[in-house]
C-alpha cells in the first residue's frame, strides 16, 4: 500500500478512535487513555523528576514539528526499569498530528514491516531489540528479537514509545509513567 494511502488511512482511524473517546478526546484503552490532552507542556525535566533516566539525546532533524526526542529508561521499582522514547512537540494538537503517524511506524508490527524503509531514522537501532539481554520474547519462535516498542501513547505534548512485549505490556508501561509523572516528584 503506498505510503500516502496509509497515513490517510492511520488518520481516519485516529479520528475515529479519539472521537469515541472520553470527554476530552482521548481514546481508551480500558481504563488507560492512549491519547490524552493532559493539563500541561512537558519537558525532559518534568520526566527527570519522577526518576526517568535519560541516556541518550536524539537530533529530532527529520522528525516532523517535534521540539526535543530521548531514549532513557524508568521504572516504578529498581528492579522493573524499562526503556521508553519521549518525543517532545510545542503542543497536544502537534503531538497528535505530526507525531501519532511517525510513532506508530516506530512500533510493533508496522515498525518490523517498514524497519528498513522508515520516515526517521534516528535512533532506529534503539528500536530494535537483538539478542536475550532484555528478557522479553515475542511471537517470532520465542525469541528476543523485534521491535522493542509494541505500541505508543500520547498525553500533553509527549510521544511516549513505551517497551513490551505485546499493546497491553508497553500501554501498561507507558500508564504507570504517565501517573508518576502525574503524581509529581516521589509520587509513583
Amino acid at each position: 500500500m503506498p505510503l500516502l494511502a496509509r497515513f490517510l488511512m492511520f488518520g481516519m482511524l485516529l479520528l475515529v478512535v479519539t472521537g469515541c473517546g472520553s470527554s476530552n478526546g482521548a481514546a481508551n484503552t480500558g481504563s488507560f487513555q492512549k491519547i490524552a490532552k493532559g493539563d500541561q507542556t512537558y519537558s525532559i525535566e518534568d520526566f527527570r523528576s519522577v526518576g526517568f533516566k535519560a541516556s541518550k539525546q536524539y537530533d529530532v532533524e527529520g522528525l516532523t514539528d517535534a521540539l526535543d526526542a530521548w531514549l532513557g529508561f524508568w521504572g516504578p521499582s529498581v528492579s522493573d526499569r524499562t526503556d521508553f522514547e519521549l518525543r517532545f512537540y510545542d503542543s497536544h494538537e502537534i503531538a497528535v498530528s505530526a507525531g501519532a503517524p511517525i510513532a506508530d511506524e516506530a512500533t510493533g508490527d508496522l515498525f518490523r514491516e517498514r524497519k528498513d524503509t522508515q520516515t526517521w531514522t534516528v535512533g532506529q537501532k534503539d528500536r530494535w531489540r537483538a539478542g536475550s539481554a532484555t528478557g522479553i520474547t515475542t511471537r517470532d519462535s520465542g525469541s528476543n528479537t523485534g521491535p522493542r516498542y509494541a505500541d505508543f501513547a500520547i498525553f500533553g505534548n509527549v510521544v511516549l514509545l513505551c517497551e513490551g512485549a505485546n499493546t497491553a505490556q508497553s500501554l501498561e508501561r507507558c500508564e504507570n509513567l504517565i501517573d508518576a509523572l502525574t503524581a509529581g516528584p516521589g509520587g509513583s
